[in-house]
């Protein structure tokens, strides 16, 4: 297929994306009532088929579904994530995220900090020593800091995944100090699964929402091919971006219409409502969204207070999300006043993103990973955070 030909396909089932979302949102509603949509409590997947999205996701999943964390990178994976825009080598150790296993126990002298993140920290479209955490670890030593970063990230994460792990086993590895690294897209991911509560209402456990069975994918996208003149099989080989670009629109206008279904937010505090108003909440769209992520970050902050370790947060914003609602809404977060924030802006504005992300890819290229590393390393050594500043 020629680009040309490639970018008009793309740019027609981009404009029937509304019409696909209907139709999914209404292939939802037929799989809930047959007792295969959205569940509140119970098991999730069984371990071993990787979750996809409601359209595609890319064929690159090294890990699998999770009872409790929804999605876990599976120890042992070796291979190759390669895209049209990069080819690295990833490789998940015994401990269960990337990079060379750590000790459970932290060695005698060393400060370390767990930094507990999504994609950007498992480091997506990077090799593992070109990370952000890897960069700045390096110019800690340099620094004279006996330090070990902890990189505990993986796609598709948010922050209820990290407060989880962090709860199940982050304490077990002893931290001085804990870094949470949010993105954009945790407004959306929030929503994206279904998490079940304490009494807290902070979330035990994160399970994945039910997805389209690919048949009913597969007929749904032939379906928009044929009412736009293309060949159903055109679509698999638009190249790795368009196609995504694609994709997330579909996606985009289905969690829409999910949040018009949804009503009105729930009222009232947030520990006061029932789980299921919890999850309609989280449907309705960005501003509740937005509440219950301040909620799980002054949980992690309390959390980590009782212990006596610092919480710093590391807040990302995707170059997809510039200009949407769930950028506007994280960069306008008043965040706990006692936990120091450093925000991707103020070392990658946005005048800078062709440079430093991926063109068809929300994810930094190797050079905004070692512009994070040096600009989180930094401000870790001037904001006290080793407890001599």
């Amino acid at each position: 297929m020629t680009e040309d030909r490639a970018q008009r396909l793309a740019k027609r089932l981009t404009l029937a994306a509304a019409a696909t979302a209907f139709a999914l949102c209404l292939a939802l509603v037929v799989l809930t009532l047959l007792g295969r949509g959205p569940v509140a409590s119970g098991d999730a997947s069984p371990r071993g088929a990787a979750p996809t999205s409601e359209i595609d996701r890319p064929p690159f999943r090294p890990g699998s579904t999770d009872p409790t964390f929804g999605f876990l990178l599976d120890p042992g994976f070796e291979g190759r994530h390669t895209v049209e825009a990069f080819d690295v080598e990833v490789a998940i150790g015994a401990h269960g995220f990337r990079g060379e296993p750590w000790s459970e126990r932290k060695p005698p002298g060393v400060f370390r900090i767990l930094v507990l993140g999504d994609s950007f920290t498992f480091g997506w479209g990077v090799e593992q020593h070109e990370t952000f955490v890897a960069e700045a670890e390096r110019r800690l030593r340099a620094a004279g800091r006996r330090v070990e970063l902890l990189a505990a990230g993986a796609p598709t994460w948010c922050a209820a995944h990290e407060w989880v792990l962090l709860q199940q086993r982050g304490w077990d590895w002893e931290p001085d100090l804990i870094l949470l690294q949010l993105t954009t897209n945790d407004l959306v991911d929030l929503a994206g699964n279904i998490l079940i509560f304490d009494d807290d209402r902070m979330p035990v456990a994160v399970r994945v929402r039910p997805r389209l069975p690919p048949e009913e994918r597969d007929r749904l996208l032939a379906g928009l091919a044929q009412e736009h003149g293309v060949d159903a099989a055109d679509f698999a080989e638009l190249p790795d971006g368009l196609r995504n670009t694609v994709t997330a629109q579909i996606t985009s206008e289905l969690a829409m219409l999910r949040s018009k279904l949804a009503g009105d937010p729930p009222q009232g505090p947030l520990r006061e409502l029932k789980p299921t108003e919890l999850r309609r909440g989280l449907d309705t769209g960005t501003p509740f969204r937005m509440r219950y992520l301040d909620h799980v970050v002054r949980g992690m902050a309390a959390a980590c207070d009782e212990r006596g370790v610092p919480l710093r947060l590391l807040v990302v914003e995707e170059r997809s999300r510039v200009a949407d609602e769930a950028g506007a809404a994280l960069r306008a977060w008043n965040s706990p006043r006692d936990v120091p924030r450093l925000d991707s802006a103020d070392f990658l504005p946005p005048e800078t993103h062709g440079e430093h992300f991926y063109a068809n890819d929300p994810h930094w290229r190797p050079s905004g990973h070692a512009l994070a590393g040096e600009a989180l390393a930094t401000w870790l050594l001037e904001d006290g955070a080793f407890g001599d500043g």
